[in-house]
């Protein structure tokens, strides 16, 4: 899970509480300081500016990406920050906003702008979501969220309809430094069924912390088989145990 919010990771400490781990993007080294917090929080957390390189994750990481105030201009440059937002969520993620433009109807004088301004800033963000097969399922108060798709079957059969980008076909989409961002979307896996999620059901929490990612035992990753992982995962049990020991 991904939070990008510049309050010191006030939602990723919140959702620490509750056995949820996030990362926190701080957006520039002026929030070094920030980050620092959150480390001492027990959050993870990182310089993460959002430009044109890719976020340093590959693609399907993440169950959830979250901005809050971040000032993002998510619908513009032909929606490229929505679309690596996408790639980096799993089949079925969620995308959360609070903040500017959310709310503008209340917020708007405080905010130091037009309600034509934000209006449309809102409207711009809605397109492009749309435009990613998104669905939106609630706003309320200064919080919106959209859900991406399970899998890409409906969004290809209506991509009229949902106006949908070309999918990218040249770049890995797990290739994430000194990688440029494009405004294609990321393909998600082939599936049989509408009803599939792509790329396979992964395990719920806390069974998932040591359950092999469906990409593996799959054999997708080239060179990490699920002997490899399992071999790996016990490596660390054990460093964990002699750290907890000290």
């Amino acid at each position: 899970m991904t939070s990008k919010d510049n309050q010191v990771a006030s939602w990723g400490a919140y959702l620490l509480s509750r056995n949820i781990l996030a990362v926190s993007f701080a957006p520039r080294d002026t929030h070094v300081s920030q980050v620092q917090f959150a480390l001492e929080r027990g959050v993870p957390a990182l310089i993460g500016i959002i430009a044109s390189i890719r976020l340093p994750y590959p693609s399907r990481s993440f169950d959830m990406a979250h901005c809050s105030r971040c000032l993002i201009p998510w619908g513009q440059y032909d929606g490229q920050y929505l679309i690596e937002v996408d790639r980096i969520l799993r089949p079925g993620g969620y995308w959360v906003l609070s903040g500017p433009p959310i709310n503008w109807e209340t917020h708007w004088k405080g905010w130091n702008r037009t309600r034509e301004d934000l209006g449309a800033e809102q409207s711009q963000i809605e397109k492009v979501a749309k435009s990613l097969c998104w669905k939106k399922l609630v706003q309320r108060g200064d919080i919106a969220i959209w859900q991406k798709p399970t899998n890409h079957i409906h969004c290809k059969v209506n991509r009229k309809v949902f106006k949908l980008p070309l999918f990218c076909k040249s770049q890995n989409p797990d290739m994430a430094w000194y990688t440029k961002m494009e405004t294609c979307l990321t393909p998600l896996p082939e599936v049989s069924n509408i009803r599939d999620i792509a790329g396979g059901q992964l395990a719920k929490w806390p069974e998932r912390l040591n359950a092999i990612p469906p990409r593996i035992s799959r054999g997708s990753l080239e060179g990490i088989t699920a002997e490899i992982f399992i071999e790996d995962s016990e490596l660390w049990k054990e460093k964990s145990s002699i750290l907890q020991e000290d």
